[in-house]
């Protein structure tokens, strides 16, 4: 990773990441903090999976942040132009955001809206065993690819003691018929296994299916880095495919110590 300030509210990021595996070695070359190692190697034939990404933010108005971050897993610039569009090949993936620090005039109150998108078949490799996952779990997004994604939240200290954090998250994705298609949703799957043909690949292809997800969290703190917290968790999924519905809730509290909430937003 790269990182370089402009200004002092203008920072710009450079990053890659790489994933290989090997019987009975380490690349040990890949630990060398060398930027564009990897792309270059992966433009000479090399059989591992090589990301690369740009970040950015900037404070402006004293009140707000934008941000935001491109990743490009494969991505050939010419096919954008072809007549065939959605090349399964141009895979990558965006986020931008919007911080508002004390939000309306209220001070403390602090509100986040942000934007995810990420093409079909992200983060996959022709070998599974390269794709962007571990212990059989997404390491970038729950989602996986092949999703949409908005987020916004709301977090509030009050009364000296109170925290109050809400948040709402939506978002549209494509299923596969489990067993039968890859669409480019599930990470486990390798990209020489895709089912789709090689154009035509939209954000939301396969069995279309949307979720609403609301929480929130209430902390009250009894000591220093002693919290007690309360927390409600609303999910529901709604898919073309009736027999994937999902709706699920969840209440729950305890006392944390010197420990950071966990997250449920998935």
């Amino acid at each position: 990773f790269l990182s370089f300030n402009i200004t002092p509210s203008l920072n710009v990021g450079l990053f890659e990441t790489v994933i290989f595996s090997r019987e009975n070695q380490f690349e040990f070359h890949y630990l060398l903090p060398v930027m564009l190692y990897r792309t270059l190697e992966q433009g000479l034939g090399s059989p591992d999976n090589v990301m690369i990404g740009f970040n950015g933010k900037w404070n402006l108005l004293h009140r707000f942040q934008l941000y935001g971050q491109i990743l490009l897993d494969e991505f050939k610039f010419n096919e954008l132009f072809l007549d065939n569009r959605g090349w399964w090949g141009n895979k990558l993936g965006y986020q931008a955001g919007l911080k508002y620090i004390d939000a309306l005039g209220i001070d403390h109150l602090d509100a986040q809206v942000e934007y995810n998108s990420v093409r079909p078949y992200t983060y996959t490799h022709r070998e599974a065993i390269a794709n962007y996952v571990h212990y059989n779990q997404n390491l970038a997004h729950p989602l996986g690819a092949n999703f949409r994604e908005w987020v916004l939240l709301l977090r509030y200290p009050f009364l000296k003691r109170f925290e109050l954090e809400t948040r709402l998250i939506g978002a549209s994705f494509g299923e596969d018929i489990q067993g039968e298609t890859n669409v480019g949703s599930n990470l486990l799957l390798p990209s020489d296994e895709k089912t789709m043909p090689d154009y035509g690949n939209e954000i939301g292809q396969g069995i279309p299916a949307q979720t609403l997800l609301f929480g929130f969290d209430l902390s009250y703190r009894l000591a220093h880095n002693m919290y007690l917290d309360i927390n409600y968790f609303y999910r529901n999924k709604d898919s073309d495919n009736n027999s994937l519905d999902l709706r699920t809730q969840y209440l729950g509290g305890g006392v944390r110590i010197n420990l950071d909430r966990p997250r449920m937003d998935f």
